[in-house]
């Protein structure tokens, strides 16, 4: 998800700017279906319908899923040759999938100075590109490298929840912003939502600005 900070003032805004699927943790998935060899994707998927069975059935929860997802998919593979596939998904899909009412909301708190930071449980990946294009801070779950290839594990833990509470309050001192907004649309954001002088769930904006 994204979030701002800027001139006293913090907002977060949710990643649906990005939309592909009915949810975040499908939008992971379609960055391994463009990311990773065909072979392997499509072997992958045998390995991961127990997992998607388990995940729709809630008897695995996001993390569980992604943890596989990202074992399956990334296990091996060159560091280098992912990086770019990620900075091509970035270019061509998530560019294509913003919600332009999200991307205003964006604009009008860069507009006022803000300081903007997403805050997401996607991949840096394919999130820093598209952050550094938009001039964005980032804090995101990242794949952990071993001799420049991927080992299939996460490097920290995954950036959701309650990790992207502490992932902002090491790296912010709240006191010291006038006004927090937080922006979110799925249950793993309301320990941020929980931080701002104006959450907004599921883009349903306040009247007051």
């Amino acid at each position: 998800m994204i979030s701002y900070f800027g001139r006293k003032a913090l907002s977060s805004i949710a990643l649906r700017v990005l939309r592909l699927g009915s949810t975040a943790v499908f939008r992971f998935i379609s960055f391994f279906a463009f990311a990773v060899p065909k072979w392997r994707f499509y072997l992958g998927n045998v390995f991961l319908t127990p997992y998607l069975l388990a995940y729709k059935a809630k008897l695995v929860n996001g993390n569980g899923l992604r943890s596989a997802v990202l074992r399956i998919g990334l296990t091996g593979l060159d560091q280098r040759t992912v990086e770019l596939c990620a900075e091509k998904f970035a270019e061509q899909v998530l560019t294509k999938l913003e919600r332009s009412g999200a991307i205003a909301r964006l604009q009008w708190h860069q507009a006022r100075g803000d300081r903007v930071i997403v805050v997401s449980g996607g991949l840096d990946l394919y999130l820093k590109p598209w952050c550094q294009k938009r001039n964005l801070e980032l804090l995101c779950s990242s794949a952990e490298v071993c001799d420049s290839r991927f080992t299939g594990n996460y490097s920290t833990p995954q950036c959701v929840a309650e990790e992207k509470v502490h992932r902002i309050n090491r790296l912010l001192t709240l006191a010291d912003y006038d006004q927090i907004y937080a922006y979110g649309d799925s249950p793993d954001d309301h320990a941020m939502l929980a931080l701002a002088h104006v959450p907004v769930y599921r883009w349903q904006l306040p009247h007051v600005q």
